[in-house]
């Protein structure tokens, strides 16, 4: 586990209850299937850097009776989002969930 992850890990150990678990996500602006095609067509290396650059990392706690998606800089929580229409089986079952015009998709479970 990375520097980044292990503060990250220690921010949300507080806030969380022992059974929640926590996933790492990667959020990404919502765009069009065309989007991408003309992205892959005539600038797939530029767009993919500036992606990787700018699009944050952030940590979905997920419960029983709700998920919360947390923003961490710095060694602080800068933003909270609640998941709507959570259910009981998206806290094992995780893989993706669209807020407002941001996707927001699991890349692994860490806790």
């Amino acid at each position: 586990m990375d520097r980044k992850t292990k503060e990250a890990l220690d921010i949300i150990e507080k806030i969380k209850s022992s059974d929640d678990y926590v996933y790492e996500l990667i959020r990404k602006p919502k765009r069009s299937g065309w989007f991408h095609f003309w992205d892959m067509m005539f600038d797939l290396v530029p767009s993919l850097a500036d992606s990787l650059k700018n699009n944050k990392t952030v940590y979905l706690i997920a419960s029983d009776s709700k998920g919360e998606i947390v923003e961490i800089e710095q060694g602080n929580i800068v933003n909270t989002v609640s998941v709507p229409n959570w259910t009981r089986e998206m806290k094992e079952n995780f893989k993706k969930v669209m807020i407002e015009q941001y996707v927001y998709k699991k890349f692994k479970r860490i806790a």
